[in-house]
């Protein structure tokens, strides 16, 4: 079996050409949240505002790592989130807000229903089974 190598310099360099500093600042907020390093998370923070990363990127960044880190992981990183805007705005730094979304999230029987629709397009029929039976909505 062989091993596989690590990148190299020139290739690291290579894709850090071509993600913006943006891009490039969203990597360790979503490593460092993921790994529940929290101090560490706050300065990736600072960083990344710095560089221009909208209030609401950074908060979906965060918002989506439930899924891969669970959610006392997001809501911790969700929370020194909170500190770090609060700090930066007692220091007086206006952080851009960025977009807001573009349509109403559904809510109750419509955000099922939305629910539903995009898992029946994802998987390509509708979703059923012996494990929605044991394990209802209801």
């Amino acid at each position: 079996m062989s091993q596989q190598q690590p990148p190299t310099a020139t290739a690291v360099s290579s894709a850090s050409d071509r993600l913006s500093r943006l891009h490039q600042a969203i990597v360790p907020i979503a490593a460092f949240a993921a790994a529940g390093e929290l101090s560490q998370l706050n300065a990736a923070l600072e960083e990344g505002l710095d560089n221009g990363l909208s209030v609401s990127d950074a908060k979906e960044v965060l918002v989506q790592l439930y899924a891969y880190a669970g959610f006392p992981r997001s809501l911790n990183a969700l929370g020194e989130m909170m500190k770090v805007l609060q700090a930066r705005k007692q220091r007086g730094i206006q952080d851009a807000p960025g977009r807001a979304p573009n349509q109403a999230i559904p809510k109750g029987d419509a955000l099922l229903a939305a629910g539903t629709a995009n898992q029946t397009r994802l998987s390509g029929g509708p979703v059923k089974g012996p494990l929605f039976e044991f394990a209802p909505r209801d």
